[in-house]
């Protein structure tokens, strides 16, 4: 291929097109099998469940303290003005839990539970939201792909089942302690049974 430089001079131009290195390979169907990979896809389809879970938990806590008496207009009103944000729902459920609740203690109870939250939520989105791959299939192990700002590059990171299992059972205690703090506070527990689906 030619490639004019000036007017009148031409040199070769020869463009070098360079694989993704295989040791970084993504395609899901060339490993799928792997035993190790099998796992951590079991893991992680656990995380976003208890994610869900947990999220779950803060918007009904949301919906009882913006108008328990009219879930409908309060599910609109978080969907269309929090969105996804966690720490949005955060925010708004520990404004209006202290706007209800006089004992400090119990305030405080609640910012650390869902302080919690956040953390294990953030830990969540670094697993879910990244790359995944096996470098050397031989040896098996799988590790995670993520940008480090840092470095200015990506950064690979080990990660074992058990690694993504502790996420999941944090995040799972965090939500039964965010259903036990509101299960006590006003007429929740009778609330949230008359939402819930007739066995």
């Amino acid at each position: 291929m030619k490639m004019n430089i000036n007017a009148g001079t031409s040199a070769e131009f020869k463009p070098t097109l360079l694989n993704f290195p295989t040791k970084w390979d993504t395609r899901l169907a060339n490993f799928l099998t792997e035993p190790d990979f099998d796992k951590i896809l079991t893991e992680l389809g656990r995380l976003a469940a208890a994610d869900s879970n947990l999220e779950q938990e803060m918007f009904d806590a949301l919906s009882y303290l913006i108008d328990k008496n009219d879930f409908g207009s309060s599910v609109k009103y978080v969907a269309a003005e929090l969105k996804n944000s966690f720490d949005k729902r955060k925010a708004l459920l520990l404004v209006l839990h202290k706007a209800k609740e006089q004992d400090p203690a119990r305030r405080a109870d609640l910012e650390k539970i869902l302080n919690d939250a956040k953390q294990w939520h953030d830990e969540r989105n670094q697993s879910v939201h990244a790359r995944w791959c096996i470098p050397n299939k031989p040896n098996g192990g799988v590790v995670r792909i993520k940008f480090d700002s840092t470095l200015g590059r990506d950064k690979s990171e080990p990660i074992t089942q058990t690694d993504l299992n502790t996420i999941s059972i944090s995040m799972e205690a965090c939500t039964e302690r965010l259903r036990r703090f509101f299960l006590v506070f006003g007429d929740y527990q009778q609330w949230l049974m008359k939402r819930m689906p007739p066995p």
